[in-house]
């Protein structure tokens, strides 16, 4: 996948300086709205001289992407999770989730999670089943729930049919981790829909045929 590259002097503009101006400007965001929205603000104005802020998001996970430098997955990520990201960020996001260079998956899928959107299922799939050398220690498998949460999240028919089949899954965990959302978008469906959803969850989890 291709991606335009903000280019300055023939370099990338991603700067180590620049990583540490985004730690020292988010590292405590205050709690009270109005102080926040100051904060993002001056932000903006003194870094790059901004004017959207996920806009600099994408630039910065992009600059983090052909760099391959793995300390500037994360501010690049802070920064959108800061902003907010949109429907520019998902091709970015979603060929950095398939990177083994860094250790922002997690990061990776909740910004996906939030974003919604239906185009990421199959690397959210994926990335249930995929272990990261840096997480093979996790024997919980957090990043495959937080990915089954992203599917939930989405919503849609094959993110549903996605969740279904993570819940038979022959791996004890990644089926647990399904079955749990399964249980979880019943919960929250409207009180018509629960029963139906959750009878033939149980009937999926069963082994009965899903339809």
């Amino acid at each position: 996948m291709q991606f335009q590259i903000l280019i300055l002097n023939n370099e990338l503009v991603m700067t180590d300086e620049e990583c540490e101006q985004i730690w020292e400007f988010f590292r405590l965001l205050p709690d009270e709205p109005a102080e926040q929205r100051s904060k993002k603000d001056a932000f903006l104005r003194e870094f790059r001289e901004a004017s959207d802020g996920r806009i600099l998001a994408n630039t910065l996970m992009v600059e983090a992407l052909v760099s391959r430098v793995p300390e500037y997955v994360e501010p690049a990520l802070l920064v959108g999770h800061v902003y907010g990201f949109n429907d520019e960020s998902v091709d970015v996001l979603l060929t950095l989730l398939r990177q083994d260079w860094h250790h922002r998956h997690e990061d990776i899928v909740l910004a996906l999670a939030a974003l919604k959107a239906p185009r990421a299922v199959e690397d959210l799939d994926w990335a249930t089943r995929w272990v990261p050398s840096y997480l093979e220690w996790d024997e919980n498998r957090v990043l495959a729930r937080k990915a089954a949460y992203a599917l939930g999240a989405i919503d849609t028919p094959e993110a549903r049919a996605a969740i279904f089949a993570l819940s038979k899954d022959a791996d004890p965990v990644i089926a647990r981790h399904g079955q749990e959302q399964l249980m979880l978008s019943a919960t929250i469906a409207p009180a018509a829909e629960k029963r139906s959803i959750l009878a033939r969850t149980y009937e999926w989890i069963a082994g009965g045929k899903f339809e």
